[in-house]
């Protein structure tokens, strides 16, 4: 790069003032360019350092995903609404399916139309709604039922009605929620 000074300091005096200022301008553009160098190459290393710590932590996050993922898949119950027909006709039914330690339930809800005017869902929206809005209403029920099942035996003698689930989503508070599950499951 250049250098600060190309005309010593010392010869300066020796030059008019006009060339004297052009110098100390260069001079003050020079320190003012290092300046900046410096302070891009303070945030180069701090930046690094930033990353290096981003990597840490993703590592750490990693490692408490899979415990998170362990806890939900062994520890909490997984629901599944089902919309099927029997002998080909059109009348669909509703299943609950409740899957865990490893072991599911099929819980029959009833008719498709009956359970949507049961639980004030409207008939005409899709599919995947439908399963949405059923299981919002339904799934802090089965989380309040499955609060208390400790084992796979437990779960697999516990019986689940559907006059439980569908006369107690009217009462249930909208906002118990999956969080709320888990906070009774604390010891």
């Amino acid at each position: 790069m250049y250098k600060k000074y190309i005309i010593e300091k010392k010869e300066l005096g020796n030059l008019p003032s006009s060339y004297k200022e052009v110098a100390i301008n260069y001079s003050r553009n020079y320190d003012d360019i290092q300046k900046k160098v410096n302070e891009i190459n303070k945030l180069k290393k701090k930046i690094d350092f930033l990353n290096n710590d981003i990597e840490i932590l993703l590592d750490d996050t990693r490692i408490l995903y899979n415990q998170l993922k362990f806890i939900k898949k062994n520890y909490l119950p997984r629901i599944y609404i089902k919309f099927y027909t029997k002998n080909n006709k059109y009348q669909r039914y509703v299943n609950l399916v409740v899957n865990y330690f490893g072991v599911s339930k099929t819980i029959y809800l009833g008719k498709k139309e009956m359970v949507l005017t049961s639980l004030n869902i409207a008939i005409n929206i899709s599919e995947k709604k439908l399963k949405n809005n059923i299981l919002e209403l339904i799934a802090p029920i089965v989380f309040n039922i499955c609060n208390s099942v400790q084992s796979r035996l437990d779960f697999t003698d516990l019986t689940i009605k559907s006059v439980n689930l569908i006369g107690n989503s009217r009462q249930i508070n909208v906002n118990e929620s999956f969080s709320s599950y888990l906070k009774d499951l604390e010891p």
